[in-house]
């Protein structure tokens, strides 16, 4: 008996080998030096993942509870627990709610946030898991730029630096960040409201068009206007929305322009998590 175990041994073996390579090349990402963004479906809230060229995974807002979890347990490989950066935009609930789970769950390089001011629960909770693990903290500041690599780079467009410092209206202290890969541009604006529109618009090109707009806080009329979108001119609106939401989002004045200037409209209310992939020079919505 045990001279036919020790034959069939290396059979056994071969077939390990075989299962091996057929689960790591299912589930393995090879990088392509394509750009891959996703706005995940996470509700009435907002988290939006992209992992660049290089395999860096990046995460922006964690959705108001746990689905942030299910959304990149889909996307990023099983092995993979790294998430080089997670940006806090401010925060509310809807946006924060869900990255203690990702901060217990992945190894973190490096969390962004304003430090604002903020008495909720899950803000203070937040920030003593950031300090509990002992995780790189940096403030966002107007001006400053993250380098990924020579040709893809996120420059913060607002706000000003926050730290420590209070605001009535809190969505008036999102990051706002234009993320450029070659000649293809997204902005990502979180709740960003009109206050705080006012001082992106001033300086923003005149004459510069962008592929993707992020639309600010879920559709509303107060983060999205017919002077916003003449100003940034997008070829095409993303749009992180809970279906039947009690807000009424996205507003029907939001649509309305964004027909009037012949924007494409993508919902994750109608379409779930939607995927975008650039090679810096075109994009192609998946």
């Amino acid at each position: 008996m045990k001279d036919k175990i020790k034959k069939l041994a290396p059979a056994f073996s071969a077939i390990i080998l075989v299962l091996n390579v057929y689960v790591w090349s299912a589930y393995a990402k090879p990088i392509d030096h394509n750009l891959h963004l996703s706005m995940f479906d996470v509700g009435q809230g907002d988290s939006f993942y992209f992992r660049t060229p290089e395999g860096q995974d990046v995460l922006i807002d964690g959705s108001p509870g746990r689905s942030v979890l299910s959304e990149l347990g889909k996307t990023m490989p099983f092995y993979d627990c790294h998430i080089d950066i997670v940006i806090a935009t401010h925060p509310d609930l809807d946006h924060i709610g869900g990255l203690t789970s990702v901060l217990e769950k992945y190894d973190v390089g490096r969390f962004m946030m304003t430090g604002v001011n903020g008495k909720t629960e899950d803000y203070e909770e937040l920030k003593d898991l950031l300090e509990e693990k002992d995780i790189l903290v940096t403030i966002a500041q107007k001006g400053e730029t993250i380098k990924f690599s020579d040709e893809l780079k996120m420059e913060i467009l607002a706000p000003e630096n926050m730290n420590g410092k209070s605001i009535e209206n809190i969505n008036d202290s999102s990051i706002v960040g234009l993320l450029r890969f070659k000649d293809f541009e997204i902005l990502l604006t979180g709740d960003a409201e009109l206050a705080e529109w006012e001082d992106i618009l001033n300086t923003f090109p005149k004459d510069r068009k962008i592929e993707i707009l992020k639309i600010s806080h879920h559709g509303s009329k107060n983060g999205t206007t017919e002077k916003i979108l003449a100003g940034i001119k997008p070829e095409t609106a993303l749009i992180s929305v809970g279906k039947s939401n009690r807000y009424g989002h996205p507003h029907k004045e939001v649509l309305s322009a964004l027909e009037k200037f012949g924007v494409k409209v993508l919902r994750t209310d109608e379409k779930g998590t939607i995927e975008i992939v650039s090679d810096g020079d075109h994009y192609q919505i998946k």
